[in-house]
């Protein structure tokens, strides 16, 4: 007599999907408080590029597999980086630091073609506000 295996097969919502590539592109895109320290203390912008080309598009999770939805697509970097709710989310961790955001823009080519490579610019809140433009 054999073993007999029961496997319980639970379809997972795409809500929790999207929660879980939003918050782990996220976390991704949030620079560590020293950095943010650094900052503020020397009055200097901080950018970062985020690269959209190709394979580097796909939202990798800590276990090395690709954020996948239930219809088989994959989450898209460039698809949250348009994504208001994103960019808010983004306004959120870097304002209650002291940072203001601009960004994330993608760059275009002057003939308009798209690059595949976005840009976020961190610059220390009091820099904005004395500004004059």
């Amino acid at each position: 007599m054999g073993w007999t295996h029961y496997i319980s097969i639970e379809p997972i919502s795409f809500d929790c999907l999207y929660k879980e590539a939003f918050s782990e592109f996220l976390k991704n895109c949030l620079i560590d408080e020293s950095i943010l320290k650094n900052v503020i203390k020397t009055n200097k912008y901080y950018r970062f590029h985020i690269d959209t080309y190709g394979e580097n598009d796909k939202i990798k999770l800590p276990n090395g597999k690709y954020s996948v939805n239930n219809d088989g697509s994959y989450f898209l970097k460039s698809k949250f980086l348009k994504n208001k709710s994103f960019k808010q989310a983004l306004i959120n961790y870097y304002k209650s630091n002291g940072i203001f955001i601009k960004g994330p823009e993608e760059y275009i080519k002057s003939d308009g073609e798209k690059t595949g490579k976005w840009i976020v610019e961190l610059v220390p809140s009091f820099v904005r506000k004395n500004e004059s433009f």
